[in-house]
């Protein structure tokens, strides 16, 4: 625990500082920052479970976007915990059903998954089984991805979410369920919701 409380130290003293400097004018950051997040913190009740998957330092900040919620964090290596929310968990987003309830959750954020780490398509399919699992019907599911050589997954995810019953669903605020929000890197957000 003293570990994890100097890793959030050092963001608030210094991290920060670089987020600000470096990260928090990019397009896709702004957007995701400053719309995408806040939508879905007055979207979503006290009570619905949120998942956000993969922890860095320049995330630690969406908890303040869902202090009042329910909500979760992931990541597969351990010292990423330092980043995570107060209810993090150290595992794969391959193995959600070993983590969480089939349903219980009402948003996954999964942005920067796709293409960093599951790039193959037998991976891309088993997140996908996955992700179908732990989101309640009705659920919403946000994925952010790079659609550059060098970060493009092996599929589109939007193919293979669609086969597994998700819905491409309409961001209201950008009127729109695929979004360019970085033309140098290629960063897209896809917004669904999964059916019944």
């Amino acid at each position: 625990m003293p570990h994890r409380f100097l890793q959030k130290l050092k963001y608030l003293l210094k991290w920060r500082r670089h987020y600000d400097a470096e990260f928090a004018s990019l397009p896709d950051r702004q957007i995701y920052d400053e719309e995408i997040l806040p939508y879905f913190s007055q979207l979503l009740g006290n009570e619905d479970r949120i998942l956000d998957i993969g922890c860095e330092w320049y995330n630690l900040h969406h908890q303040r976007h869902f202090r009042a919620k329910d909500y979760h964090t992931l990541d597969i290596l351990p010292d990423r915990a330092a980043f995570g929310g107060k209810k993090h968990v150290v595992g794969s987003a391959l193995e959600l059903d070993q983590h969480f309830p089939q349903g219980s959750m009402a948003l996954v954020l999964l942005n920067g998954i796709f293409g960093w780490g599951v790039n193959g398509e037998e991976e891309q399919k088993q997140l996908v089984v996955q992700l179908a699992h732990v989101l309640r019907e009705g659920g919403y599911l946000l994925v952010g991805w790079n659609d550059t050589e060098a970060n493009r997954p092996e599929r589109p995810p939007g193919e293979l979410l669609v086969n597994a019953g998700f819905q491409p669903w309409v961001f209201p605020p950008r009127g729109a369920e695929t979004l360019l929000a970085n033309e140098a890197t290629g960063h897209t957000f896809e917004f669904y919701r999964l059916s019944s």
